[in-house]
Parts: structure tokens; C-alpha cells; sequence
């Protein structure tokens, strides 16, 4: 499946679509961003959308359009990444006034088609530029047909926020018959710093050593950190602060507790991966206190098999940082592991 996310600067009554849940409404401000991640399977190449901008907001799930192959795909512009398109779609003909449940509003102009070919995955952004007539931006993925329609927004910059590769189309259409100029951006984003180059680890000793349970002291601070993650679907809210991340080794059947205490507005995460993030890789998280409060997180490894996972340290607020202490009560035994294989760590449990 392919996982669509979309920020609105807009309020609304969207409590079917959050994954914002209890107890901390007046200071997370869910009333001021919505957050609406919707499912389409029908797209086999994974990765994430995310729009900046829209002038009107949505009310409704995105699905398939119900128009049935009146997009006019002939006279579509090959588009390339690094290339910036300034035109009218008065070029274009009206041949869709209605784009389905995809786009709910009357896109009576013309459209303009732009075929996008991404054969290896790549972060990129698209942002439409309006003149002064209202032209949208409607995407199609892996067919030039409105059935396809995986993905609108009004003007602004979509980007992805995951590598993602396939046969794109993008569709300037005319809102309420609107024909006037715009600019269509194509761009080449450099990949966000990763977590896997720059992290700590939870407990001490040697490569390939057996840590013991026990308690383990932990301290650090963020402000000289990256925001490597903030959103979820395990995660109750958008944690934009910095973050630091801690490598855990845990043999079969380890859990550990992780209790830290950050002058920020803290926030904790479990992890499976370091770096290009999927809803799968959320393993814990926990936010259920404000500045200077702990969180605790807790996660066991019930794999039955060696697990690497990664604590991370993170807060509410964009860009917000500070320091913190806490501790990881470790119930088992780990393995601390800069560059042992993971077939000597296998060795360690047989």
C-alpha cells in the first residue's frame, strides 16, 4: 500500500481521520493542524506524499475517481527533475470537470498533462505556482487516467518524504473553469541526514560483549542533534523537535524500560530502524507528559531471535531541544555493537 500524508493549516472537525488520541488537546493545538493519512492500494510503490500548502480544505477520504478515461493524455509534457515549466493551461482541453472523490471541487478548465518518469526511487518535489487564475494540482501514478488519481492539492509543493520511484503524472487543472498561467517546479531533493551515522549506544563495553541486566544512566542533549522523525501512526502527535538516537542490542525475550527526563517537551520512541521510516518500524512510543516531566517507554523482544533497535530521545515543538537524564532498566541481556557482524552476534545465542 502506498501511504498518503497531508498537513492542513486549516481546522476542522476530522476525528475519523486522526491518529491524534486523548489527553493532551490544548497543548498539542490539534485544532489549528490536521493530519489525514489515507491508505491507497492500489499503489504498489512504496513511499509518502506530504502537500505544504492547500488554499481549501478537505472533508472527505481519498479515494479512486469514478470518471471513466476522459483525461486527454496525448499531448502530455515530458517532465524532468531540475526543470521549472512556466505556461497557461489554456493550451489544454476540458475534458474533466469532475475528478471523483479525489478531488471534491468543480475542475471545469482545461488541463495541462506533465509525464514524470522516476525508474529508480528518489526524493523529489513537485511545487505548482499560480498566476491569477486557480489551477490545481491533481497526480496520477502508474496510468495517465483520472481513475488514477492517487493524490490532489491546491497550489504549493509536494514532496516526498521516502524515496519513491514509478510513472507519475501530473495534471494542472482549472478550478471552477479557471484558465490562466502558471509554474510547474520538478526538483531533486537531497536525502535528509540519517540517524544511521550519527548514533549512541545505550550500554557500555566491547564490541560483541554480553551486557547484564541491570540499570543503565543515560544523558545527553538535543540541541546539536537533527529532526531524523516526527510522525507515526504509532505516535499520538508531530514530534519536530531534535532527536538523539541510542542503539540497543536486546537478546531474545530482553525488555527494557527507558524513563528519561528532558527540559524540553520530551517525547520517546522504540525503533526497529535508524532510517527511512515506516509506520511498521514504530516498535513503543510515549508522550504523555509536558516540559520537564518524564516519559517512559517499554519494549521486550518477543522475536525469539537477536533484536537491534534504536531509543530515540525527541520532543514536541519545531526545533525544540534540551538536555535530559533518565535511566534504561534492562531486563535480560544486550549486546553492545558498533561493527561485530550480525553473524557473531547470532553465535552469542546458540
Amino acid at each position: 500500500s502506498f501511504v498518503i500524508q497531508y498537513h492542513s493549516q486549516f481546522a476542522g472537525d476530522y476525528s475519523q481521520d486522526l491518529f491524534i488520541t486523548g489527553g493532551k488537546v490544548m497543548k498539542k493545538g490539534i485544532t489549528t493542524i490536521v493530519l489525514l493519512t489515507i491508505l491507497v492500494a492500489t499503489v504498489t510503490t512504496a513511499g509518502v506524499l506530504t502537500s505544504d500548502t492547500k488554499d481549501r480544505t478537505l472533508d472527505r477520504p481519498m479515494v479512486r475517481s469514478d470518471s471513466k478515461g476522459l483525461l486527454d493524455c496525448s499531448g502530455m509534457i515530458s517532465a524532468n527533475l531540475g526543470f521549472s515549466y512556466t505556461m497557461s493551461n489554456g493550451v489544454g482541453t476540458s475534458n474533466v470537470s469532475s475528478w471523483g472523490d479525489c478531488w471534491t471541487y468543480d475542475m471545469s478548465g482545461p488541463e495541462v498533462v506533465f509525464h514524470l518518469s522516476l525508474p529508480t526511487p528518489v526524493l523529489w518535489q513537485v511545487t505548482l505556482t499560480q498566476d491569477v487564475a486557480d489551477v490545481d494540482l491533481l497526480i496520477l501514478e502508474g496510468t495517465c487516467d483520472e481513475a488514477f488519481c492517487v493524490y490532489a492539492t491546491d497550489s504549493g509543493g509536494v514532496y516526498t518524504t521516502a524515496p519513491l520511484s514509478g510513472e507519475f503524472y501530473f495534471v494542472v487543472d482549472g478550478y471552477n473553469g479557471a484558465v490562466g498561467s502558471f509554474t510547474i517546479d520538478f526538483e531533486a531533493m537531497v536525502p535528509p541526514p540519517s540517524a544511521c551515522d550519527d548514533y549512541a549506544q545505550a550500554f557500555p563495553g566491547e564490541d560483541g560483549d554480553l551486557v547484564p541486566g541491570g540499570d543503565y544512566p543515560i544523558s545527553g542533549e538535543t540541541c546539536y542533534s537533527t529532526d531524523h522523525i516526527n510522525t507515526l501512526a504509532c505516535g499520538a502527535y508531530s514530534e519536530a523537535g531534535l532527536d538523539d538516537f541510542y542503539q540497543m542490542t536486546l537478546a531474545p525475550g530482553a525488555a527494557v524500560t527507558c524513563t528519561i527526563t528532558n527540559i524540553a517537551d520530551g517525547a520517546l520512541w522504540i525503533l526497529d530502524a535508524c532510517d527511512m521510516f515506516e509506520d511498521a518500524n514504530c516498535l513503543a512510543y510515549a508522550d504523555a507528559t509536558f516540559t520537564g516531566e518524564p516519559e517512559v517507554v517499554n519494549y521486550q523482544n518477543n522475536t525469539g531471535a537477536v533484536k537491534n533497535v534504536w531509543l530515540v530521545v525527541d520532543s514536541y515543538g519545531s526545533g525544540s531541544c534540551g538536555t535530559y537524564t533518565g535511566v534504561i532498566q534492562l531486563n535480560g541481556e544486550a549486546v553492545p555493537n558498533r561493527t561485530v557482524s550480525w553473524g557473531a552476534l547470532k553465535t552469542l545465542y546458540q
